[in-house]
């Protein structure tokens, strides 16, 4: 069994036992956390770990970036002349996944009709190609994922009680901030991690040890991998707060205005050269947008240059620098 959720804390122990158990299964999984928990990595471990007839292929769909009129036909198909753009026949993603596994991140981007229908495919109940009768069959395994909220199923906004018996198991992360000394143990983790990618050494004084520790991580474990590099790549002996911070932090997160001025202040504030420390931020930041694009389209750089309005070339230096 592969179970590589790194963590000692009773939570993550729970989570990894849960993978071990229910990987090997077809059921259909709900994953629960603040966003930069690991919920798409329970996702593949989950897969790692699946039947047979489940592992073939891993199909993975951010539900923010389907518009909500062309659900049906990304989930089921859709026949030649069905509706209006439809110029050809599509396989949607449950046909493709037959002898795989689907993961929906962002689930409570769907309407209520759009999820009943997936939770129904999922319990092997047919469905149709869009402007077709043929009852089509899927052994595609499904597996959701969603943020945390107060009021419903799961605690996934717009997932309403009454679907809740289709829900064979939840699997709840915790925040980073409640996982007591896992915070250590995932600091070491990506010092090891940077230090073999950019090939130096790491070394983090104990005041910025300690403050790794302390601090309440509104962003989770994608906040401290992310900052733990930007440190790597600095080189500096005082580690720069570059994510969105404050020591008090509510679990609430900063707008892009609040960042560049929180970014601003410090600058002034403790005599950092803003110029040279701002080209840091652009770069990491370009870095970060070309890399997410570029998943959500597999892998076509021609399609990210087009969706930002710059040429390939320019992604590859970026990437590359």
């Amino acid at each position: 069994m592969t179970t590589d959720f790194i963590g000692e804390s009773k939570e993550i122990c729970a989570v990894n036992k849960d993978i071990e158990m229910y990987g090997p299964t077809d059921l259909t999984i709900l994953i629960t956390g603040e966003t930069g928990t690991g919920k798409e990595l329970v996702a593949n471990l989950l897969f790692e770990n699946s039947l047979k007839e489940n592992s073939e292929i891993l199909i993975t769909k951010n539900c923010a970036t389907i518009r909500e009129e062309l659900a049906e036909s990304e989930f089921f198909g859709h026949i030649k002349g069905s509706f209006t753009g439809a110029d050809e026949i599509r396989e949607g993603i449950f046909e493709k996944a037959e002898k795989g596994t689907i993961f929906l991140d962002e689930i409570h981007h769907l309407s209520n009709p759009i999820l009943a229908k997936l939770l129904r495919v999922a319990e092997e109940k047919p469905f149709n190609r869009i402007g077709c009768n043929e009852d089509r069959y899927s052994g595609a395994r499904l597996i959701l994922a969603g943020s945390p909220s107060e009021n419903s199923i799961g605690n996934i906004p717009e997932m309403p009680k009454e679907f809740g018996y289709r829900l064979k198991k939840i699997i709840e992360l915790p925040p980073l901030r409640e996982r007591g000394r896992d915070i250590s143990l995932l600091t070491h983790h990506f010092v090891d991690k940077f230090e073999k990618k950019y090939n130096k050494e790491i070394k983090i004084n104990e005041g910025d040890f300690n403050r790794l520790i302390k601090y309440n991580w509104p962003g989770n474990v994608r906040q401290m991998e992310n900052a733990i590099e930007r440190y790597a790549i600095s080189g500096k002996l005082n580690f720069q707060e570059f994510y969105a911070s404050g020591t008090e932090g509510n679990g609430n997160f900063l707008s892009l205005e609040d960042i560049a001025n929180q970014f601003y202040k410090k600058c002034r504030t403790e005599g950092i050269n803003m110029g040279k420390e701002g080209k840091l931020a652009k770069k990491m930041i370009e870095s970060q947008l070309f890399t997410y694009l570029l998943e959500e389209n597999n892998g076509n750089r021609s399609k990210v240059a087009e969706i930002l309005g710059i040429n390939t070339r320019t992604i590859s230096n970026r990437l590359k620098n």
